[in-house]
């Protein structure tokens, strides 16, 4: 449960959210929120009662908001912090706008931590937030990145993602930092650098490494490999288990989904969709994307398998709940050892995450997915990657299609 309110004294709230929430909702409000700045001078009241764990979605509203408040010079008063949230408010580095001094644990009561989705179409109390405004943070002018900056935020990338992001990407990753600089009121990368080093700072450099992993990503990317996989399907009679193993916001999973709906006869499927990334992964869990997401369906597809937004929500599209379901939703690094519990799968799509590696970690990764794949399943990487020369038993079916020996 998620209940958030920010208002003036005695006024209607400016942002208010209550419910079951999504991660695609609470975004949305974070952008509706920095699309009010300046705000106008206070005092303001901020209730965080009914909320009893912060997933980086709600972090990421929290953050937003202290940046809001922190562009007034009048008081704010926080009430109803549960204790569990007040630490993570601490790990967070946020203690200072909610400070324990100010808040009341006694009057949050510590809610049924199961979640549920929201009604499609969105209900009347969050859907105004709709649609997303562009945040101001987009237009900062990013400081310079040094030499010894950019090394050891590359460093600190490897030991969390395995991902060696090369020198030109330097200006992309001063580009997507500068918004944590500006939240911290910070000049350089050098100061930057050390606040992540403060051992309370954990979650921030969960979030520089979010920040700068590409999730560039569209549903039926690269499509001759859904015709392939289609016309394959089309002659399978035993069940398909799928792995998606880099998912970003769960375009190609539910292309997958799609794609087994539509082919396989006996209707005996299931998709895994793993990313490193908590937030895509909670994005992927709502299923809402733009239409224009859309434009590479086949004919029919989107009116079958997904359900098209009204009112607020028009522009917008969702994957309908019978695809929803049966696609599973969980973090991993495929650059660490995978889960013992993972199985063994029919299909798995290792699509445009080998070009961060050198050939000596494609290995490792390579082997590592291969193992999981059942003799004659099949194995997708990125038309522009290579597995050329590399010891593992797959044989080329087709341009980056290859099966499980």
């Amino acid at each position: 449960m998620f209940s958030l309110s920010l208002a003036k004294h005695d006024t209607p709230a400016q942002l208010h959210l209550t419910g079951n929430l999504s991660g695609a909702e609470v975004s949305a409000a974070r952008d509706q929120l920095l699309g009010l700045l300046p705000l106008p001078a206070g005092p303001w009241q901020l209730d965080l009662g009914g909320l009893n764990e912060l997933d980086s979605s709600g972090a990421q509203l929290l953050l937003a908001i202290q940046r809001a408040l922190s562009s007034i010079d009048q008081p704010t008063t926080v009430s109803r912090v549960s204790p569990a949230v007040h630490e993570q408010l601490r790990l967070l580095n946020l203690e200072s706008l909610y400070p324990a001094a100010r808040t009341r644990t006694d009057r949050c009561p510590v809610a049924n931590n199961a979640t549920r989705r929201h009604p499609w179409p969105l209900s009347a109390s969050s859907a105004w937030l709709w649609p997303r405004t562009t945040e101001m943070s987009s237009e900062l002018t990013p400081p310079p990145l040094g030499d010894s900056e950019f090394r050891r935020l590359q460093k600190l990338m490897a030991d969390a993602s395995g991902i060696v992001l090369a020198p030109n990407k330097r200006p992309l990753m001063a580009e997507r930092l500068t918004q944590r600089l500006h939240h911290y009121r910070l000049d350089n990368y050098a100061d930057y650098l050390r606040l992540l080093d403060q051992p309370p700072n954990l979650n921030e450099r969960r979030l520089v490494v979010e920040l700068l992993i590409s999730n560039e990503t569209y549903f039926f990317r690269e499509h001759p490999h859904f015709d392939y996989l289609g016309s394959w399907l089309a002659a399978r009679q035993a069940p398909l288990k799928c792995w998606s193993a880099a998912c970003s916001s769960g375009e190609e999973a539910y292309s997958l989904a799609m794609v087994a709906q539509e082919h396989l006869h006996n209707g005996d499927w299931s998709v895994l969709a793993s990313d490193l990334s908590l937030s895509v992964l909670e994005k992927a869990g709502d299923g809402i994307y733009n239409m224009a997401q859309a434009k590479y369906f086949p004919q029919g597809w989107l009116h079958r398998h997904c359900l098209s937004g009204s009112g607020d929500m028009s522009g917008y599209f969702r994957v309908q709940a019978v695809l929803r379901e049966r696609v599973s939703l969980r973090q991993i690094n495929i650059v660490r050892p995978l889960p013992d519990d993972l199985g063994l799968f029919d299909v798995i799509f290792l699509r445009n995450v080998l070009i961060y590696f050198n050939n000596e970690e494609k290995q490792r990764i390579v082997q590592r997915l291969v193992s999981q794949l059942r003799p004659g399943g099949l194995l997708f990487i990125g038309h522009a990657e290579s597995i050329h020369g590399l010891d593992v038993p797959v044989r080329l079916l087709s341009p980056a299609v290859y099966e499980r020996l």
